[in-house]
């Protein structure tokens, strides 16, 4: 998994010039060009109008960065932007902050490519009006590592035009305006994936899913949980592929898709759907689809999907379907998002045969756990 991710990102941004560090902190008031050292912060405004290709910008978490008006990142990078505590690259998150007056607003446009996010936090984007997203990327290869967004009155991140990826990023509260087809995590063209990533209590009603995905997307090792829309709204018409993902508690269905214009393509197996109050996989209405739906798993009893498991798929490869016992769920304490693999009907599980197996080559057979968190003894 480490490999696939140093490949992916190693993708995402072109070879580059030596990186220059840059320091932000909450209370600084230094020049762009004095910002080098730490001692002479630039305040995370100056940051935004003067970044150039191989900038990467530490923001101290020293305080909240505060908004009030839109902002936007037109340049092209590959520009980094990340937050600390106490040393670049410790992990710990700066918060930017958009406020909670006024009318609704995009807390941040990107809309120059080849852009990286990491450990940063977008929370709030005003407080009245037609809800919008608060983080808006329109340019190329952009990347968010570890960011969180929560309190938004639409989706916490959206992409309409622009590949980008999201690693082990949170959202939650968002789509509070309730906007219909609107995920807090929003997945919008392909080539677009969300890996290791959860999306919980998005609460505001009926739309407000926890993923929302079209095109071609994909999702591995996600967790979408205690949404009241569905676990994830797709109207994806090309490829889809949800592989090691749960779908929890949501208050429609686990997955829901729309039916697509034209039959698509869905790879979907090693996953959970368990206590969501419609289905744990819906199609709108009966669908030809190819592909695979294959070794996932479901909830009985108190923890069954309401209106059944699977519901108008036709056409696919369907097998391996596994039923846990009544009332109990695969994890050590979903309610309160440990989703820990812990029950031993999921150890081992999970699709993991390779094909040369059954001819000459001598091959591979796996044997992972169903879910995102594999079993640790």
């Amino acid at each position: 998994m480490r490999l696939f991710l140093a490949i992916f990102l190693a993708l995402m941004l072109p070879l580059s010039a030596a990186i220059t560090e840059r320091y932000v902190s909450s209370s600084g008031t230094d020049t762009y060009a004095n910002s080098t050292s730490s001692s002479t912060p630039m305040s995370l405004t100056t940051a935004y109008a003067n970044a150039v290709a191989n900038d990467r910008i530490n923001i101290k978490a020293d305080g909240t960065y505060a908004f009030t008006t839109a902002q936007t990142l037109a340049q092209a990078g590959p520009i980094f932007w990340r937050g600390y505590t106490t040393t670049i690259g410790d992990g710990g998150k700066a918060t930017i902050d958009g406020g909670t007056s006024g009318t609704y607003y995009k807390l941040l446009t990107v809309s120059g490519a080849n852009h990286q996010f990491q450990d940063l936090i977008f929370a709030h984007n005003g407080a009245s009006g037609t809800g919008v997203e608060g983080v808006r990327v329109t340019g190329g290869e952009v990347c968010f590592i570890r960011c969180v967004w929560h309190d938004f009155s639409g989706a916490g991140v959206y992409n309409s035009t622009a590949i980008i990826a999201h690693i082990e990023c949170e959202a939650y509260a968002c789509n509070q305006s309730n906007i219909a087809q609107i995920g807090a995590i929003d997945i919008n063209l392909s080539g677009s994936l969300a890996v290791r990533c959860i999306s919980h209590d998005n609460v505001a009603g009926a739309n407000a899913h926890g993923y929302k995905a079209d095109g071609g997307m994909n999702l591995y090792q996600c967790i979408s949980e205690s949404n009241t829309g569905n676990g994830d709204y797709s109207t994806g018409d090309t490829t889809s592929t949800m592989i090691y993902s749960e779908f929890y508690n949501n208050t429609l269905s686990g997955v829901m898709f729309v039916p697509p214009s034209t039959d698509m393509i869905l790879t979907m197996y090693n996953c959970n759907f368990v206590n969501n109050s419609r289905y744990g996989f819906e199609f709108g209405s009966s669908q030809t689809c190819t592909g695979t739906f294959l070794n996932n798993a479901f909830g009985s009893g108190t923890q069954a999907n309401d209106l059944g498991n699977v519901e108008a798929m036709e056409g696919m490869w369907m097998a391996g379907e596994i039923n846990y016992d009544s009332d109990v769920t695969p994890w050590t304490d979903p309610a309160n998002g440990d989703f820990r693999i812990n029950l031993a009907a999921a150890k081992g599980a999970g699709a993991g045969s390779f094909l040369q197996t059954a001819t000459s080559y001598t091959g591979t057979i796996g044997y992972p756990d169903v879910g995102a968190a594999q079993y640790t003894p």
